[in-house]
């Protein structure tokens, strides 16, 4: 297994605080809310987890698409620049067999 950089390890670090500040602040936000209209204590701690799991849930997949959509467009630039490349040296090796016949 290769070996991560520093900045990749930074990445998931990133990922993990922002997926964390996220949870707490809407998990809070629902159990406060929760006890406030006063829902019985049970509920509130069903709300509060349900809560924790489907942001969990949605962190997850959305960092995963977002790598995903990022990974797409950098290996669909590879490959247009690898065309690029391709005919560039189409078009010389026409030129040169051109030079090489007119000689």
């Amino acid at each position: 297994m290769p070996q991560q950089s520093i900045s990749q390890k930074a990445s998931y670090l990133k990922d993990a605080v922002f997926g964390a500040n996220d949870g707490i602040i809407t998990t809070f936000a629902v159990i406060a809310g929760a006890q406030g209209a006063g829902i019985g204590i049970g509920v509130v701690i069903i709300l509060g987890l349900s809560n924790l799991i489907a942001d969990g849930i949605s962190m997850a997949s959305g960092s995963y698409l977002g790598t995903k959509s990022e990974s797409e467009v950098k290996e669909a630039e590879y490959k247009l620049d690898n065309t690029k490349d391709v005919k560039k040296l189409r078009e010389a090796r026409q030129k040169t067999l051109a030079l090489k016949h007119a000689l």
